[in-house]
């Protein structure tokens, strides 16, 4: 679904950008309208809070796949979100 919204919202951004060409001012109404959007449903309690694995597993990668050395301080920071 993420993907499939990713690329709708890409299309509309090119056709917008042919009939309003100034990409800086898109890019910050989209900001505004994002972080409004967040606040006031934030504020309203709509969204619970997810428990996400994303974290964890950009810590796994960075260690086991790409070599770097991951703190013991860190793995137990993330121990905290599971």
């Amino acid at each position: 679904m993420w993907y499939f919204l990713n690329v709708i919202f890409n299309i509309l951004n090119k056709k917008v950008y042919n009939y309003f060409p100034y990409p800086y001012f898109v890019s910050v109404v989209h900001l505004l309208v994002g972080v409004g959007y967040c606040l006031v449903s934030w504020s309203l309690g709509l969204p619970k809070r997810a428990v996400t694995l994303e974290p964890f597993f950009s810590a796994s990668a960075s260690q086991f796949v790409l070599g770097h050395q991951i703190p013991l301080s860190l793995w137990l920071s993330l121990a905290l979100l599971l």
